[in-house]
């Protein structure tokens, strides 16, 4: 497929999966395009990202032009430098496991222009930790990525998601093509938000078992830690 990967990528943050994972499949990808969402934080690992992820020809994006919401305001500024036949939208946090789904990836063109997943409801939004998009039919949509606040398409890409859903019926799911979870992907969720509530001393609650467990993977994981990040990792594996 000609695919270009956009993932925002918060500033205090680090996904060493994710940055494994691109690294031993960037061949499948055109371009990959990280917008960074500068926090408050009080670690910045941009540059750390940069260095550790320089052999894979990673577009960084650092400055945002500003938009009412920050995430459309990321999307916004990585479509801008997408050029491919497709874009696939991602999280960081979404895990891709097999060969299976390596092997859908891999192919010379994907069977619908709207692919996708939906989490909760049966009717909620195609969530962005793993959307794949035809970009002349994103371009008939609102274009409008930020969070929508009406169920069950709320929150960000619900205005998005209800435009493919009415311009392209035919879209489909992950499921639908027999790629399952948690087998063939998972799709973790609240990383970021765990990990900021550990950097304040504050109790993890939000999935606290499988937290614990992708933090052990990780340091297991052959992949370079960031230095400034790894406290942050071996306190969460050692969480009891």
């Amino acid at each position: 497929m000609n695919i270009d990967i956009i993932a925002t990528q918060p500033s205090h943050v680090d996904f060493p999966y994710f940055r494994w994972w691109l690294h031993h499949n960037r061949q499948l990808f055109n371009k990959i395009i990280l917008p960074i969402q500068r926090s408050a934080a009080n670690i910045d690992l941009s540059s750390e990202l940069k260095r550790v992820m320089s052999n894979d020809n990673i577009l960084f994006i650092d400055q945002i032009p500003p938009r009412p919401d920050w995430r459309d305001a990321c999307i916004h500024a990585a479509l801008e430098q997408s050029s491919a036949e497709y874009v696939l939208f991602m999280e960081q946090d979404f895990l891709i496991k097999t060969a299976k789904f390596q092997e859908f990836l891999s192919t010379e063109k994907p069977s619908k222009d709207v692919i996708g997943f939906m989490e909760g409801s049966p009717t909620s939004r195609l969530h962005p930790a793993f959307l794949l998009v035809k970009q002349d039919l994103l371009k008939q949509t609102s274009m409008n990525f930020s969070a929508c606040p009406v169920p069950p398409e709320a929150d960000h890409f619900g205005y998005v998601s209800m435009d493919l859903k009415r311009l392209y019926p035919d879209w489909t799911t992950l499921e639908n093509l027999g790629l399952s979870t948690p087998i063939d992907w998972e799709h973790l969720a609240g990383l970021t938000h765990n990990y900021t509530l550990l950097s304040r001393g504050e109790y993890v609650a939000f999935k606290r078992p499988r937290f614990i467990e992708y933090n052990n993977e990780l340091l297991r994981l052959p992949v370079e830690q960031i230095s400034i990040f790894l406290q942050n990792i071996t306190e969460s594996a050692s969480l009891k």
